[in-house]
């Protein structure tokens, strides 16, 4: 979701306590603003605010004498004009002209002294209806992938029981899933070649990712082969996974769907909604045989648990 970033000095907490009290009163919700608490233990907090700052469609930098002596904030609000974000800068206490960077001291500042004018908030609704470049980049890419996605899941997930369900089957199940990673790889390469000037690093390294591995699922043969789950969907996890939950944004496939395959397959809701994922991305897999892809599966789960206990 497109946010408001907003750039302050530690010892300035007070003043961004007051702009976020300020925005959330005038109808701006706390998923709508970013600023450094939102930074976990551990994290690369460079890594974190430069993602935020690249989501986020306006900059607002809490001007102090703290803030203007202070290298990070410097480092955030140079690094949005250099992305060619809009900054506004709020003054929150009379300074000296010569203390404003000229890159700030060049825009036209807000004076929030006293208070934060109300005319101010029709500017930043303005600029909130227009999503930033990079959700636009990310909504294309996750609608180029998406389907691709789905299946290359499935599957690795269905692995070498695909072989159980027949030679014409299982050859229409690959056409179809070749095809789609065919489209998907002309898609995305015809995306980055089209707008190279608009990707941040961290989107051109995700997408390069997801090129890799979708010119070698376009290669795959026509039967199955025992390549596809023991070298190609080893990389599903470690790599193509990443690279599409960063497009993807809000986590859902994890959170909502990637779940239900792993669950007990004999639960009849699990099975359900496995089974309608499985017909959804392979709508001419048959009923009888989707089901005894799932009771492989099923039974293959028990069998790993009776060999885990054991031990």
């Amino acid at each position: 979701m497109a946010q408001l970033f907003i750039c302050y000095a530690h010892k300035d907490k007070d003043r961004c306590d007051k702009l976020v009290s300020w925005l959330k009163e005038n109808d701006f919700a706390d998923n709508e603003i970013w600023y450094d608490h939102h930074i976990e233990g551990g994290n690369n907090w460079r890594d974190e605010i430069t993602t935020a700052i690249d989501e986020s469609y306006a900059m607002l930098v809490v001007m102090t004498e703290n803030s203007m002596e202070s290298q990070y904030c410097t480092y955030e609000w140079a690094y949005a004009m250099g992305q060619g974000m809009t900054v506004f800068p709020l003054l929150f206490e009379q300074l000296d002209i010569q203390k404003i960077p000229a890159p700030l001291a060049s825009r036209q500042y807000i004076d929030g002294t006293d208070e934060i004018p109300t005319t101010f908030k029709r500017q930043l609704q303005q600029l909130r209806s227009t999503p930033p470049q990079i959700d636009v980049i990310n909504r294309q890419v996750f609608d180029i992938i998406e389907l691709t996605h789905r299946r290359y899941f499935v599957l690795g997930w269905i692995g070498e029981g695909l072989q159980n369900i027949g030679t014409e089957y299982s050859q229409d199940i690959l056409i179809d899933f070749i095809r789609e990673s065919q489209k998907a790889l002309g898609s995305m390469q015809k995306l980055i070649l089209e707008n190279a000037s608009a990707f941040n690093g961290r989107q051109y390294t995700h997408c390069w990712t997801l090129i890799d591995i979708l010119k070698k699922l376009a290669r795959l043969q026509y039967r199955y082969e025992n390549s596809f789950p023991n070298y190609l969907y080893q990389r599903f996890e470690s790599e193509w996974l990443p690279a599409f939950e960063y497009f993807e944004g809000d986590g859902w496939w994890r959170k909502w769907m990637q779940k239900y395959f792993f669950w007990d397959l004999a639960d009849h809701d699990n099975k359900l909604k496995v089974f309608a994922e499985i017909a959804r991305i392979f709508p001419r897999m048959e009923s009888s045989e989707i089901n005894l892809l799932i009771e492989n599966k099923d039974f293959r789960q028990k069998d790993d648990e009776i060999d885990t206990n054991n031990l």
